[in-house]
Parts: C-alpha cells; sequence; structure tokens
C-alpha cells in the first residue's frame, strides 16, 4: 500500500538526486533512464518499497561516480 506522505518524500529525494546526476555526471545521467524500477510479478501496482528500492539504486550510482572523481 502506497503511504502517500511517504512516497511524496522519497519522490522528492530522487528528484534531488537525479538533478545532482545531471548537473555532475551528465554521462550518467545520459544513461539513467535505463535504471530499472523493479517490480514484482505479485506487485498490482507501484509501491512506496518500490521508490526506495529505485532511491537506493540511483543513490549508488552517485556514490560509484563520486568516488571515481576522488
Amino acid at each position: 500500500m502506497i503511504n502517500n506522505s511517504q512516497t511524496k518524500k522519497i519522490i522528492t529525494k530522487i528528484f534531488l538526486i537525479t538533478e545532482q546526476i545531471r548537473n555532475e555526471f551528465p554521462a550518467l545521467y545520459a544513461h539513467l533512464s535505463e535504471t530499472p524500477l523493479y517490480l514484482t510479478y505479485e506487485d498490482r501496482g507501484i509501491s512506496t518499497i518500490n521508490f526506495e528500492h529505485y532511491l537506493e539504486s540511483i543513490q549508488q550510482q552517485l556514490k560509484t561516480c563520486i568516488a571515481s572523481i576522488e
């Protein structure tokens, strides 16, 4: 079940990280659409957990890019 308040916070974080990637790592941003939003066969729609997993995935990609330039 989707918790609207929690989901909005997660989507806001996704937006902010996506913008950071767009500004700092345009090559990664160009391929960000290839990052899947994982859904299971049992899901009847998208859930907060799906957004959380996607957020974790793009956060890890950003950390990897930052580490590669340090």
